[in-house]
């Protein structure tokens, strides 16, 4: 009789879809979905995203439990539940066997308070004065009371008001900026407040010439007036060249306060001198609709207040928000030619603003100022080719994209710039460059890292996702977003309907390519900084919400349906047929999941009975599952390292496949497997 054996496999490296069976890493990926490979190792369940308008999260606001006794009626809910004599009140969530748990509370309940309900008489004594965030004893209520909870603030949020798809969301400092369609005429640009989406300050704009100050133009703050009893406060002045001319200055000042006046060839006048005369009538800065937002927030001089966020998106001017004065300006590279200035992308390199134009150009300011674009004094206009896709600020040189090429800027100024072909064959689909380490981005051939482009030339080396080509080619000419995660070494991007591809690094190395599917529709993506340092990514699509990924473990209050297949093991020999008894899992969870576990064999021939099989064939990035004979496990606990299922299987070669849904477990990681087995026969002709 031959004894039993163990194999340990180390789960990671993530989707291998083209590496031959006998030589693919053990630990590897048949299949993937909403699995992320896990910085530290092992595969884990991707986190969820929440609807945002700055207003209480969903998943950060606070629920409360108070211990009840002596129910009678029938309490109603989401009604206010009022404690008597203390007065405290708060909205009821969820209604448990000896409990009460209640979110918005105002006031302190007190032990034996009559907790009453405001559409029913029935009440219920406090038992204790316990009054805070609730760690239920119980992992399942823990998860069913936050998940109440969630869904009463979650309803609270609304859509960005408008028409048609998000156009744009970035986070700049402790406010996050969101652009959408109004009407078919006027995109609005709102900022998130604590009560909800904020329309943006209209401000105006007002173009004139003949500037006749001998001395500096009115500096901004400065209250205006057109000699006919309207005024407006002076925001921006942008002049045409390098700076005021007496009797000759042209360019565009941006006011607030503006009510009436300030037509064609009215004076603008500070406290008494003549500073300008209007060319244009005075005209509310809008939006026009059916751009795609591209950000970046810089501050170009040393002043705290002058940190400011700027964004293009190939329909309107570049625009400048002063987060201060809640002001939106735009930004003029060419005055005399306002119809074509219309960039699409925008990138800060060397105290810098570069813009890139859908026409083949790239543009840059005069150093220090976004509004002065004088050749004169260092702008300089860049034929690319071919439609501007991206750009990225890398440390020492300043990446341009096009579809078909990709090039590099280095120099600080116009006196020594130098503008080289980075690589002749190798370019960008738009909005999937992205900076980790290096310059990643989308090309017809794949996943492209730019170092390795510089280091190996236009060839085949370049591109980091051989392992899952066969996805890149299905999904490249449908990507639409982009985005990092810092915290986890992650690089996403993702297709309009919600699917992404996922690359993690360890310290420069890749270490495995997931996907995702958030069942969603996804036009824009950005990832910033927030005032407290926290990495803060947003998308939006069509649904006119704006979400916050890496928030709770649900996609918005959906089930989060992930599943993993794991590559065929043939632990010691391809020609040895092993009878597999039990295989022990490491599973890392806080708090509580579900995951539902089979087992196939020998490369999935129907001529070995599977463990508790699954009905329908797995065949690719779309395949159906049933989980009707499944064996589940339930993951309880910080680290739980003895879960386990029991085999029944003989076969050469042995695959795992893991299946969870669920709209409130929490987020587990799968660090790697202990296979009980014993030897059997050596394959004969047939199995």
């Amino acid at each position: 009789m031959r004894s039993k054996k163990t194999e340990t496999i180390i789960f990671g490296g993530g989707l291998d879809l083209v590496t031959p069976a006998l030589k693919v890493e053990p630990g590897k990926l048949l299949q993937i979905k909403n699995y992320e490979c896990d910085l530290n190792g092992g595969y884990k369940v991707a986190a969820g995203f929440e609807r945002f308008d700055g207003s209480a999260s969903p998943t950060g606001s606070s629920f409360f439990a108070i211990a009840t006794s002596a129910f009678s009626g029938t309490y109603q809910l989401l009604e206010t539940v009022t404690g008597t004599p203390s007065g405290a009140t708060g909205i009821l969530t969820t209604i448990g066997d000896e409990a009460l748990y209640l979110v918005t509370i105002t006031g302190t309940f007190a032990l034996g308070d009559t907790l009453t309900g405001g559409t029913s008489t029935a009440t219920s004594t406090a038992e204790s004065t316990t009054f805070e965030n609730v760690t239920a004893s119980e992992s399942e209520v823990l998860n069913d009371v936050r998940f109440d909870k969630e869904i009463y603030f979650r309803d609270l949020i609304p859509q960005v008001p408008g028409i048609n798809a998000i156009r744009g969301v970035f986070r700049h400092e402790d406010i996050t900026l969101v652009v959408r369609d109004f009407d078919g005429v006027e995109a609005r640009m709102y900022k998130s407040t604590p009560t909800g989406w904020s329309q943006v300050t209209a401000s105006h704009i007002i173009f004139f010439d003949t500037a006749v100050l001998s001395s500096a133009f009115p500096l901004p703050g400065t209250l205006l007036n057109d000699n006919n009893g309207n005024t407006a406060t002076l925001h921006r002045v942008s002049f045409e060249i390098g700076t005021h001319v007496a009797g000759a200055g042209k360019g565009f000042i941006v006011v607030t306060g503006y009510t009436a006046g300030f037509l064609v060839g009215d004076p603008i006048r500070d406290v008494a001198a003549v500073a300008a005369t209007t060319t244009e009538d005075a005209a509310a800065v809008t939006l026009k609709p059916g751009g795609k937002n591209e950000w970046r927030s810089h501050n170009f001089t040393g002043a705290l207040e002058f940190y400011r966020l700027y964004t293009t998106d190939g329909v309107n001017p570049a625009m400048e928000y002063d987060p201060t004065a809640d002001v939106l300006t735009p930004i003029y590279s060419d005055q005399l030619n306002r119809a074509a200035d219309i960039p699409t992308f925008v990138e800060i390199y060397k105290n810098q603003l570069f813009i890139g134009f859908a026409r083949g150009l790239m543009r840059n300011s005069e150093p220090g100022d976004p509004f002065l674009w004088d050749a004169a004094l260092g702008t300089v206009e860049f034929a690319v080719g071919a439609e501007v896709t991206g750009f990225d600020a890398a440390p020492n040189s300043l990446i341009v994209a096009t579809k078909r090429t990709t090039r590099a800027l280095k120099g600080s100024t116009a006196e020594d710039f130098v503008f080289d072909v980075a690589s002749s064959k190798t370019g960008a689909t738009a909005y999937t460059m992205q900076h980790i380490g290096t310059t990643y981005m989308v090309d017809d051939r794949g996943i492209i890292e730019l170092s390795r482009v510089q280091a190996f030339g236009d060839f085949e080396n370049a591109t980091v996702s051989r392992a899952i080509q066969p996805i890149i080619r299905q999904l490249r000419r449908q990507l639409v977003a982009s985005t990092i995660n810092l915290s986890n070494n992650i690089y996403k991007v993702f297709t309009a309907d919600g699917r992404g591809i996922a690359l993690t690094f360890q310290e420069g190395d890749i270490t495995g390519y997931a996907l995702y599917d958030y069942n969603v529709n996804i036009n824009v993506m950005s990832n910033a900084e927030d005032e407290n340092g926290d990495e803060r990514i947003f998308f939006g699509g069509d649904s006119g919400f704006v979400y916050e990924q890496e928030r709770g473990v649900s996609f918005d209050g959906q089930n989060k349906e992930a599943w993993l297949r794991t590559v065929f093991q043939y632990i010691g020999s391809q020609t040895l047929r092993k009878r597999f008894y039990r295989a022990f899992f490491d599973v890392e969870v806080s708090g509580r999941a579900n995951v539902s576990i089979t087992a196939e064999y020998t490369n999935g021939t129907p001529d070995v009975q599977p463990t508790d099989a699954i009905i329908d064939t797995l065949t690719g990035f779309d395949s159906a599952w049933d989980q009707g004979l499944w064996d589940s496990a339930l993951f309880d606990a910080t680290v739980v390292s003895d879960a386990y299922i029991d085999l029944t299987g003989t076969g050469d070669s042995i695959s795992l496949i893991f299946y969870s849904t669920s709209d409130r477990d929490d987020v587990f990681t799968l660090k790697d497997v202990v296979y009980h087995y014993k030897p059997r026969r050596l394959l004969r002709n047939s199995r």
